[in-house]
């Protein structure tokens, strides 16, 4: 067994995972116009347990999804990482249904039983 082998293949998943936080943050920052850091403890951990069960385009689509029903309302303040990315908040939201154009964004919110922390 070479360690040197397993190490770097280590290194590149991580290294990998790495980049996927980068984009996926910075998607979110992009969205909302915050500048959240892909590097906050709190961050990494969250997002490395999500891509445990979900892709990066998964995530991705959910973000855009509570920003398009989040954006311009009382819950905006809430399109944080510790809010989207949180274990039953973030099942919760990637089950949402998509809004439509004209829909009451709150009530969706509220019918959804969404817990916003």
């Amino acid at each position: 067994m070479n360690t040197n082998k397993n190490y770097k293949n280590s290194k590149n998943v991580k290294n990998n995972t790495n980049t996927f936080i980068v984009e996926i943050v910075e998607l979110l920052n992009e969205l909302t116009g915050k500048k959240f850091k892909p590097t906050t403890d709190s961050t990494e951990k969250s997002l490395n347990a999500r891509l445990n069960d979900y892709s990066v385009e998964e995530i991705k689509a959910t973000i855009r999804k509570m920003c398009k029903k989040w954006k311009g309302t009382q819950y905006e303040e809430f399109l944080r990482p510790s809010t989207l990315f949180a274990p039953t908040n973030f099942e919760n939201y990637y089950n949402m249904e998509e809004i439509e154009d004209g829909e009451d964004k709150l009530e969706l919110t509220r019918m959804a039983g969404i817990e916003v922390l």
